[in-house]
């Protein structure tokens, strides 16, 4: 059992209790994947159930004072979101059921108030995120092997006026909840590699075959980037190789022919596709959906400081959100622009201090991984919303969870350490005054 105290909290071992709680509320809030077996009126309400009985359990502690700022910048955050529901009554006469429908979602972060309720151990959650990554590629093989049928509900209409599977960036892309999980279990993997745990190499290359055949540019490239970050932080010696590398990479790249019907070819096909529509445009996508986000959503300039809510698909609001999805501006396509929309500057604020905390914490090495895959998350949400899924809010609970225990644990080994040199000094000079 662990020895540091987090807010008078300490880990423990776990319960079969917990283990099925935490699973049930993971499969639940994941809507059972959206799997179209199951009637998708039954999986709503079961995930919304299961969100507003979570907030019930834990909200006793998330009221808890505290001068912890990881708990403390949580709390906010979900108080905020929640308070967002009476913002969209106020400004858009979105009702409070219709709210919490829309909103529930970006409640699951109450799962990070479940962790330090039960004082679930670190060594558990890991275990916990690389299970639900074997779970996610067992289902994507499956639903791969069922395409161009949609099994996961997500699909992209055709002109028939079927539903089927797009397979435009080389193969099938099976759009399925539980992506983050499966990059925080990369994280998790690439980690104990670092550490020379060598039986996760081949879960960890396997898992991040898995996330490029994910077919997201974005994702590819921030996880890339934050895993080579670290390797040569800790390998300084091999940078001279990669350099050597990338020099040797860039020429004989334009001696190689991608294959146009492959993943690769898939892929640049797609991005020039993009970057020729820009040309015609004049402007970015993404830009036009700031500036919307920043400049136009709110219906009034109080709006714009504490936000407008979520949108639900029945109100009055949801019109509102389905007015600009005609003009291809999306709510989902940019994160902070869609915090601002959402909870306003103040929301955006504290996910922006949030990460910066996470970024610049100081953590003991076993929390390493959480660290890696909240870096990750702050380019990761300039061109997506993943605060804002199920998967994306237990992956957030789950490492800032682990920084904070990461972080006490860091300053209790610096306590003990500076205690031990004090110790050494006063023997020390005792034995000098003996001697003198």
């Amino acid at each position: 059992m662990n020895n540091v105290a987090i807010n008078g909290i300490y880990e423990k071992e776990i319960h079969w209790i917990d283990i099925l709680c935490i699973n049930l509320f993971t499969l639940t809030s994941f809507r059972f994947f959206d799997y179209n077996l199951i009637p998708e009126a039954f999986a709503r309400l079961c995930s919304q159930a299961s969100i507003a009985i979570m907030l019930v359990c834990i909200f006793p502690t998330m009221l808890r004072k505290s001068c912890n700022i990881y708990f403390n910048l949580m709390k906010y955050i979900l108080l905020w979101t929640i308070l967002s529901l009476f913002f969209a009554l106020f400004f858009w006469g979105q009702g409070l059921f219709a709210g919490f429908r829309g909103t529930s979602v970006a409640l699951c972060l109450c799962f990070f108030f479940y962790l330090i309720k039960r004082r679930i151990s670190i060594d558990f959650l890991k275990k916990y995120v690389l299970c639900w990554s074997v779970i996610y590629i067992l289902l994507w093989m499956y639903g791969l092997s069922m395409a161009p049928e949609p099994i996961f509900t997500y699909a992209e209409e055709t002109d028939d006026g079927f539903d089927v599977l797009s397979d435009a960036r080389g193969i099938f892309r099976i759009n399925l909840v539980g992506l983050q999980l499966l990059i925080l279990g990369w994280f998790i993997c690439f980690d104990n590699i670092l550490k020379k745990h060598y039986k996760y190499l081949i879960p960890g290359v396997i898992i991040y075959l898995i996330i490029i055949l994910q077919l997201t540019r974005q994702i590819i490239l921030w996880s890339a980037l934050v895993s080579v970050c670290y390797y040569f932080y800790y390998h300084r010696k091999a940078i001279l190789w990669a350099v050597l590398a990338v020099i040797v990479g860039m020429i004989t790249i334009g001696s190689v022919k991608i294959d146009d019907d492959g993943v690769l070819g898939g892929l640049w096909a797609v991005t020039e596709m993009e970057l020729e529509e820009n040309k015609g445009s004049g402007e970015n996508i993404r830009i036009t959906e700031y500036k919307v986000m920043f400049t136009e959503w709110a219906p009034n300039p109080i709006a714009y400081i504490v936000g407008s809510g979520y949108p639900h698909v029945s109100s009055p609001y949801g019109r509102y959100e389905k007015q600009w999805k005609l003009k291809k501006i999306y709510l989902g396509d940019v994160g902070y622009g869609k915090m601002m929309a959402t909870i306003g500057l103040i929301g955006l604020i504290f996910f922006i201090v949030l990460f910066i905390r996470c970024f610049k914490s100081k953590i003991v090495l076993r929390c390493r991984f959480a660290k890696m895959y909240m870096i990750y998350l702050i380019p990761a949400h300039i061109g997506a919303a993943w605060y804002c899924s199920q998967d994306g809010q237990i992956a957030i609970s789950i490492c800032v969870y682990s920084i904070m225990i990461g972080n006490m644990e860091w300053k209790d080994q610096r306590r003990k350490l500076c205690q031990k040199k004090y110790e050494v000094q006063c023997n020390s000079t005792s034995i000098q005054g003996q001697i003198s």
